[in-house]
């Protein structure tokens, strides 16, 4: 009989995926409630509480998944956008791994980058498997729109009475990693960040929450709820501009904008008279604020933030240059060695390089046309409205994604697939009354599917392997020369004036210029880099160091004897250099600045990470192989009796006896 065969068959066995409502409403009330500056310190800057609980959500739904057999089901187009990503990043890491890393710090922060992904992955694959109803998806998100009001009222109290958080909140067993909750001004106003780390970030995930807030102040079950939902949205409303920041009010630009033409005309006026009374009390209540807001649009072009971050965008590109497919390694790219971008692409495309930048843009670009896939397909008001709203949010961390270093900060990263997942899960639950099957494999197929995945994921594995352990060092030669004030030379080493340390200053200068490198590699330098005391020795960096007699010089190269011939041709361009520009100028030879060597080290090897470039490895065959099971697994023509069946349909299922 069609039912024996359907119960004997667990292809077409009911879904059972856990209740994960409770771990998920703990993570996103301590993602929103814990300042991630605080974390447990044995942990170091991996140990937030909200990353904690993530990666526990991820260990969770791996077990699950491994221990429970649960047969697959249909696949979530959120999960194959999920897959790009994380091939993307663990590729970038295994190769940032055996790429030559000089500094310890990267690769620590590329484990970290690696437990973030973890994490962010737990968030959104236990929001699409283990939420199965919708009244649990609204709770789950109830909670993150809540926790957004409260955030704009602490930054409302935080902005009134002038209040420095970090003297307030506190959690026992939490050491605080980096400063947080201090009011910083600009523009003579004191600009508030709640729980986040950075006035942008509030402003950025103030805005990404407001969508949600006017979704249940539309749709809550009672009049009372309604109001306090349109309470909270207007708290969103007047604590953005206390930001002091363009993100936040573009992104409640967008958000509005996102939202406005598809509601009803009254709703519209509505919000329209809203957002004009409350820009009228603002300009009374604080005056000058939101002509702040405006000054920093109309002023943009000169403004210096906004020139530093163009300025990031040459170094950047060159660092791309170096390894542009796969990047340098994500998480390696320090702002305390090299520079601080406030691009989230941008650091995307130097650490991930091409393939991590476009897969991330994929991800939230997917991600909003799987919101508007459901909100065309469903019938329900509140499902269209939920799915342009989840959508809207999207829209607005990957407008502002590209202002501020969006992964870098814990709670607008983990807001990003908080969201996500909400699509996902949501796309899941509109799909459970429409089962679609996967065609079938035969068994010739079946076993030519077999065949070929199993060569390509040798060859994955063998070339990968080999391009893992073909990985050589880099030779660094590590040396310094000293100016000499006139007649000094041996006292040298204890004297600093200000003609020595200019000399130095404007020597930094000479020899990073363009024209200079053009000229020293034609000598046969392939690499070099000259800094200045406490500043970074590396290339594109914006740490400038202090002034002073001493410019310090490093070269590369692939093996030590170049390494040490090419110092040497730094070493002598540098001192005449400065040589024959005295002479130029006519200063006599007594009264001359000599350049001399100070130190010289000999050439040593700089290698990658090899053990963690083969665990990285590891995890990412994993990742191909577990896919190319289940795709297999998806695939394979049930039998009854040893002759082929198909699946039947639930309608079959019901109507049989």
């Amino acid at each position: 009989m069609v039912t024996q065969a359907a119960t004997a068959n667990p292809a077409v066995r009911p879904n059972k995926a856990g209740d994960a409502l409770p771990a998920l409403v703990g993570y996103v009330l301590v993602l929103v409630g814990i300042p991630s500056a605080l974390i447990v310190k044995p942990l170091g800057a991996a140990g937030t509480p909200a990353q904690i609980v993530a990666i526990a959500i991820f260990g969770w739904w791996v077990a699950s998944r491994v221990i429970s057999g649960r047969p697959p089901e249909r696949t979530n187009p959120i999960k194959w956008l999920l897959l790009l990503f994380a091939v993307a990043c663990v590729s970038a890491y295994v190769a940032g791994m055996t790429r030559p890393i000089t500094y310890s710090v990267e690769v620590n922060s590329a484990d970290r980058a690696l437990l973030s992904l973890c994490a962010w992955a737990g968030i959104v694959l236990v929001m699409i498997d283990g939420i199965s109803t919708r009244k649990r998806l609204d709770t789950l998100l109830k909670v993150v729109a809540g926790g957004v009001g409260v955030i704009a009222a602490l930054g409302i109290i935080q902005f009134v009475f002038k209040l420095d958080l970090t003297h307030i909140i506190r959690f026992p067993g939490l050491t605080q990693n980096k400063d947080f909750g201090q009011l910083v001004a600009r523009s003579a106003y004191n600009r508030v960040t709640g729980t986040t780390t950075h006035p942008i970030e509030f402003g950025v995930v103030l805005s990404a929450g407001l969508p949600l807030l006017f979704h249940f102040a539309r749709f809550s079950e009672t009049a009372k709820h309604r109001r306090w939902w349109w309470t909270a949205v207007c708290l969103v409303g007047i604590a953005l501009p206390m930001s002091v920041a363009r993100s936040g009010a573009l992104g409640g630009l967008i958000a509005v904008v996102y939202l406005f033409y598809t509601w009803p005309g009254r709703l519209r006026l509505k919000v329209a008279v809203i957002g004009i009374v409350g820009a009228l009390v603002m300009s009374v209540a604080v005056p000058g604020l939101l002509g702040t807001i405006r000054g920093l649009f109309l002023n943009a072009s000169s403004d210096p933030s906004t020139q530093g971050r163009t300025a990031d965008y040459a170094p950047a590109f060159s660092y791309v240059k170096e390894h542009p497919l796969f990047g340098r390694g994500v998480g390696t790219f320090i702002p305390s060695i090299y520079r601080t971008l406030d691009n989230a692409y941008l650091g995307l495309l130097v650490e991930a390089g091409i393939l991590g930048m476009i897969a991330f843009l994929v991800l939230l670009i997917g991600a909003g046309f799987v919101a508007g896939s459901v909100r065309r397909r469903s019938k329900s008001e509140s499902t269209r409205d939920l799915a342009q709203c989840l959508k809207a949010a999207i829209a607005v961390l990957a407008v502002n994604a590209a202002t501020f270093d969006a992964l870098g900060f814990a709670m607008c990263a983990g807001m990003i697939f908080v969201y996500i997942g909400g699509i996902g899960s949501l796309w899941s639950l509109e799909s459970r009354g429409r089962p679609r099957p996967p065609r079938r494999l035969s068994d010739r197929e079946w076993k030519r599917a077999f065949i070929a995945g199993g060569v390509a994921l040798l060859a994955i594995l063998a070339v990968g392997g080999l391009g893992v352990q073909a990985a050589k060092p880099d030779y660094l030669d590590y040396g310094a020369l000293i100016a000499n004030p006139p007649g000094q030379k041996d006292l040298a080493p204890f004297t600093n004036t200000s003609s020595t340390s200019a000399t130095v200053s404007v020597l930094r200068d000479i020899m990073r210029g363009h024209a200079m490198r053009e000229k020293m590699a034609a000598a046969g330098v392939p690499l070099y880099e000259v800094a200045l005391r406490n500043g970074s020795i590396v290339s594109g960096t914006d740490l400038e160091g202090d002034s002073g007699p001493v410019l310090y010089v490093e070269t590369t190269a692939p093996t030590p004897q170049i390494a040490s011939a090419a110092i040497g041709i730094v070493f002598r361009e540098a001192i005449n250099q400065v040589s024959s520009a005295q002479a130029q100028v006519g200063v006599p030879a007594s009264g001359r600045i000599e350049m001399s060597i100070l130190q010289q080290t000999p050439p040593f090897p700089v290698y990658g990470r090899s053990s963690r470039s083969h665990i990285g490895f590891v995890i990412l065959f994993g990742i191909v192989a577990g896919t190319y099971y289940q795709f297999l697994r998806r695939r394979r023509m049930p039998r009854i009796n040893g002759e082929p069946a198909l699946v039947p349909s639930d309608n079959q299922l019901v109507s049989a006896t």
